[in-house]
């Protein structure tokens, strides 16, 4: 499995043997290639993030600016949940993540909306008026983004565990790897190709007018897949 920035990976590893080493994700010598793929996309995002947060390159409005480092900060969370093995405590970070970049969607559209009103909005607006102002590819990544958003919140309340005695259950998760990991993980590819999609189609990214140094570290730190959705 490649990894594409291998010493961000091995920096991640070392922080989590030492703050989570009983994960059943760290604590065996060999890594799940699942684990591996999960950190590509995240680290791929927060790359992409990183550029759009700086605002030598990118003259965004006050609220879009705040909502990319929120963004930013849900994603992150994603690699803190995951190796705690508590699928309820991933799909919440992954359901945080989307209603976020639903909000990023949303401040672009509606550009004299404060953050106080766009973080005030709800859910089921965010996907109506979101969708009327919008149609082709971005529209369809807004769909697939509520898509994400109710699998996620439906996962958030459904899981829970029949134990009455917190030991065990706290032991329960650093037992065995989770079940599912592939459903898990594909809400994850499929969120963060989104923010791709929506970059390219929607924010108005582009490659070639990014500083030469911005442009270095985007073909040094994502792949080829995901440059093609930036192209």
């Amino acid at each position: 499995m490649e990894i594409i920035n291998n010493n961000s990976f091995e920096k991640y590893l070392t922080y989590l043997n030492q703050a989570m080493p009983h994960s059943p994700w760290v604590r065996n010598d060999e890594i799940q290639p699942t684990f591996i793929k999960v950190f590509n996309a995240i680290q791929e995002n927060l790359v992409l993030t990183e550029i759009n947060t700086d605002n030598a390159m990118y003259l965004s409005s006050e609220p879009k600016e705040i909502l990319f480092g929120i963004y930013k900060e849900n994603i992150l969370s994603i690699l803190l949940s995951w190796p705690t093995n508590h699928p309820g405590f991933i799909s919440y970070n992954i359901r945080t993540a989307c209603e976020t970049l639903l909000k990023l969607v949303h401040s672009h559209l509606f550009i004299d909306k404060s953050y106080e009103q766009v973080s005030r909005t709800s859910f089921r607006h965010l996907k109506e008026d979101n969708k009327k102002e919008t149609e082709g590819i971005v529209k369809d990544s807004i769909i697939k983004l509520c898509k994400i958003y109710g699998e996620s919140s439906r996962k958030v309340h459904g899981h829970s565990a029949s134990y009455s005695d917190g030991d065990l259950i706290i032991n329960n998760y650093f037992e065995n790897i989770f079940d599912d990991i592939d459903y898990y993980a594909d809400l994850i590819f499929e969120l963060t190709d989104q923010y791709f999609i929506l970059n390219k189609n929607l924010f108005g990214f582009s490659v070639q007018s990014l500083r030469v140094d911005q442009r270095i570290k985007i073909r040094s730190n994502i792949s080829e897949e995901k440059l093609t959705l930036l192209n």
